[in-house]
C-alpha cells in the first residue's frame, strides 16, 4: 500500500491541512480497517472501486465513493474490495465553514450535492488521468481553490484547537480556556458554532 500527504498553497492553509492519497493492490476478499477519530472534517474521493464506511452505533452506512464527512466523534469502519485508490483532504476543524457547507458531525453528504452531479463526475476523471503524487494533488487542491469563499474563525477557537493538538487531547478543557482567556461559555459557544461539536469533545476525540 502506497500512502502519502502533500501541503497544500497557501491560500488554502488555515482551512485545509493537507492532501492525503493512498493505492493498493487489487484486493480479491473485503478488506476491514478502522478509522479512528481526528477531529478534523475531511474529504474522500475514490478514483477505484469505492469502498464502504459504516458507523457501528447507528449502523448507517455509506459508500466511499465523493464524500464530505464531518467531524467523527466515534470510530468507522471501512471496507474495501476491488482496486483501492483514494485522494482526499484534511480540513481544518473549522475548515468546511470555508467551503460554504456547514458544521457536519457524525455524517456524511455527497460531493455532487455540493458541486453536482457532473463536476464531481469531471473532478474524477481529471484526477484519474494525473498519476499518484504532487500533480494529482495539486489538482485536487485548485478545484478546492477556486471554491473558497473565506471564513472569519473566531481567535478563541484557534488558540484552543492549538492548545488541544500540542497535548495530544491531553488537556483540561479549564486549561484551554485559560489559556484562550476567555470564559467557558463563550469559548463553548464560538467553538461549536465554528466547529460543530464542543471542546471537550473535540479534546477527546483527539486524543
Amino acid at each position: 500500500m502506497s500512502y502519502e500527504r502533500f501541503p497544500v498553497p497557501e491560500r488554502l492553509r488555515g482551512v485545509i491541512e493537507h492532501v492525503w492519497m493512498v493505492e493498493s493492490a487489487p484486493l480479491a476478499e473485503i478488506r476491514r480497517e478502522i478509522l479512528i477519530p481526528t477531529g478534523r472534517p475531511g474529504l474522500a474521493i475514490a478514483l477505484g472501486d469505492p469502498g464502504t464506511r459504516h458507523d457501528p452505533v447507528t449502523r448507517a452506512e455509506w459508500m466511499n465513493a465523493a464524500s464530505v464527512f464531518g467531524v467523527m466523534t466515534r470510530p468507522h469502519v471501512l471496507g474495501q474490495t476491488g482496486t483501492s485508490s483514494y485522494v482526499g483532504v484534511e480540513f481544518t476543524p473549522w475548515g468546511l465553514a470555508a467551503f460554504g457547507l456547514p458544521a457536519l458531525v457524525d455524517d456524511v453528504r455527497e460531493l455532487a450535492d455540493w458541486v453536482g452531479a457532473d463536476t464531481t463526475a469531471g473532478l474524477v476523471g481529471e484526477l484519474r488521468a494525473v498519476s499518484f503524487g504532487a500533480g494529482r494533488a495539486e489538482r485536487l487542491a485548485g478545484f478546492l481553490a477556486a471554491r473558497l469563499t473565506g471564513v472569519d474563525v473566531p481567535q478563541v477557537v484557534v488558540e484552543a484547537v492549538r492548545a488541544i493538538d500540542e497535548l495530544r487531547g491531553r488537556v483540561a478543557v479549564a486549561e484551554v480556556v485559560r489559556r484562550c482567556g476567555t470564559s467557558y461559555s463563550t469559548l463553548y459557544r464560538l467553538f461549536r458554532r465554528s466547529v460543530g461539536i464542543g471542546p471537550w469533545d473535540e479534546s477527546s476525540t483527539s486524543r
